[in-house]
């Protein structure tokens, strides 16, 4: 985002519409931008707020590598080979829709910098590098953080996006069931090393006894499972073995 200070009267309304309090008042009281830290969400911008039209969209002409900030945390903005608007699959963030889940294996997205705390790739690096080392984990190519990793093998991103910061970013990979105790081990672990917050998304196919897999670990190590997150409730579908 860009502010025409030629327009902009000082008001403030925009300070509040910025989620990563990128929006600020200098020494002499005057509202800027600063640009290190804003995500290129677009919210300020979305929301009208300004009644001068001081404020600037740049978007798509925004030039590579800043142009990540702006894919990955403006909801009308949409990675180029992705699924559509939004940081993860549809199997993801709404239902499964590819048969991806099939008994045995467990989904994981972990989305760093939601709740409105912004995430800078070379954290989310940390962890993609750490799990990647288990041996067994696979990224989801179709996912837009997958996308700009420069060897998704080995969890590693351009050295040109890491410094980079994001809205939000979420790390999206299958494990076999047997493994997803170890796995949220390592979840453990990284979240101790990162200087931002995540979110962890866990999906699994209901057993036809009617048991959840994950459940028990994360029971056992005393994580709480809020089934009013967001209920995957097509989970399985198509219909496959």
């Amino acid at each position: 985002m860009i502010m025409d200070k030629s327009k902009c009267v000082d008001c403030g309304l925009c300070i509040e519409r910025c989620p990563v309090k990128a929006i600020k008042r200098d020494e002499n009281n005057k509202v800027y931008i600063d640009r290190d830290e804003c995500v290129e969400c677009c919210i300020c911008y979305i929301s009208k707020c300004c009644k001068k039209d001081a404020l600037i969209k740049e978007g798509e002409d925004l030039p590579w590598p800043r142009k990540a900030r702006y894919w990955m945390s403006c909801t009308q903005a949409v990675f180029q080979g992705s699924e559509g608007p939004g940081r993860g699959t549809h199997e993801c963030k709404t239902n499964d829709v590819t048969g991806r889940y099939p008994e045995g294996v467990i989904g994981i997205g972990m989305e760093f910098g939601r709740p409105n705390a912004g995430a800078y790739i070379f954290d989310i690096e940390k962890a993609s590098q750490r799990l990647a080392k288990l041996g067994y984990i696979t990224f989801e190519r179709r996912n837009p953080i997958t996308m700009m990793m420069s060897d998704p093998k080995t969890g590693t991103f351009k050295d040109e996006t890491l410094r980079e910061r994001i809205l939000s970013g979420i790390l999206e990979f299958n494990v076999p069931e047997e493994k997803f105790e170890e796995v949220m081990n390592v979840i453990r672990e990284i979240a101790g090393d990162i200087h931002t917050v995540f979110s962890l998304m866990v999906c699994g196919k209901v057993r036809a006894d009617g048991t959840v897999p994950q459940r028990a670990v994360a029971e056992k190590m005393g994580i709480e499972i809020r089934p009013n997150s967001k209920n995957n409730v097509g989970l399985g579908r198509p219909y496959i073995a």
